[in-house]
């Protein structure tokens, strides 16, 4: 839990680090900016996610948030000063202990992950209403693979919806595409890949 004594100051330099790390490259430098003109005209809301425009910045911040915890844990403990650098604890408390401290950064990182994929998936589907996602890398990616995302990957081969896992696999998944599949499907898998981007599966392909 974060505390809700702590001041946006703390968080502000963490979470624009974040923000540009992970959420801009998934975004897109058009939806990076229509989501920002949504947070500065949205008010805030007691019951987030009553429109889609308000869900779209709870997954955003969620996603932003957990993030900048785990890309940051070791700066949000110390503190830099004249006397350079210390730890904020204070004298007499006590810090987590060191699995304590893996754990939760093993959460956070797993937790963000997942909250950027429901992000993006969020937007894929809504793709009509918010069409700046079109534009972006990582939308041109996704609707180029025969794999689109960690749950469709995990339907065919368990690894717990594991966003870290989908990652890394991406290039090789690529590389397999290129030189396996399409080369044994040939004109076949380029009608596969345009009828999965344009969501036109036809009961032949889907045999």
């Amino acid at each position: 839990a974060v505390s809700a004594s702590c001041s946006f100051e703390t968080f502000e330099a963490p979470l624009r680090t974040a923000y540009n790390k992970f959420l801009l490259p998934v975004l897109g430098d058009s939806m990076s900016e229509r989501l920002i003109g949504l947070y500065a005209d949205t008010e805030p809301s007691l019951n987030p996610g009553s429109t889609k425009d308000e869900q779209l910045l709870f997954l955003a911040q969620c996603a932003n948030l957990l993030l900048a915890l785990w890309n940051s844990y070791q700066s949000l403990n110390v503190v830099v000063d004249d006397g350079g650098m210390r730890n904020m604890l204070a004298e007499n408390s006590a810090g987590p202990y060191k699995y304590q401290e893996n754990a939760l950064k093993k959460y956070y990182r797993n937790s963000g992950l997942d909250a950027l994929d429901r992000l993006f998936d969020f937007l894929v589907k809504n793709k009509d209403e918010y069409a700046e996602i079109k534009e972006s890398h990582a939308y041109k990616q996704r609707i180029g693979g025969v794999v689109k995302n960690a749950a469709e990957f995990d339907s065919y081969y368990p690894i717990g919806s594991s966003s870290l896992i989908f990652i890394a696999m991406r290039a090789e998944m690529k590389r397999t595409e290129d030189n396996i599949v399409a080369p044994r499907l040939g004109d076949l898998f380029d009608e596969l890949k345009e009828a999965m981007q344009s969501d036109s599966m036809s009961p032949e392909l889907e045999e």
